[in-house]
């Protein structure tokens, strides 16, 4: 990893930790997930939802909340 890669990892760590709300570490995520693949997706919402511990996630099927650009 160079300087200026090294420099932009500590910028992501310290915006992480200094989120107050998961609205703050989602723009992180986003921002991250820009810089290290080249790759964004506009209008990318996160909904949260209490699921059992055996269910890190789920992709409702048949809904809108994965639109594409």
């Amino acid at each position: 990893m160079d300087k200026e890669e090294s420099l932009t990892v500590r910028k992501f760590r310290i915006h992480l930790e200094k989120a107050k709300s998961y609205g703050e570490i989602w723009e992180v995520v986003k921002d991250s997930v820009k810089f290290s693949l080249n790759l964004h997706r506009r209008g990318m919402m996160l909904f949260l939802d209490n699921l059992p511990i055996q269910v890190g996630a789920y992709h409702p099927v048949g809904t809108n909340n994965n639109s594409s650009e």
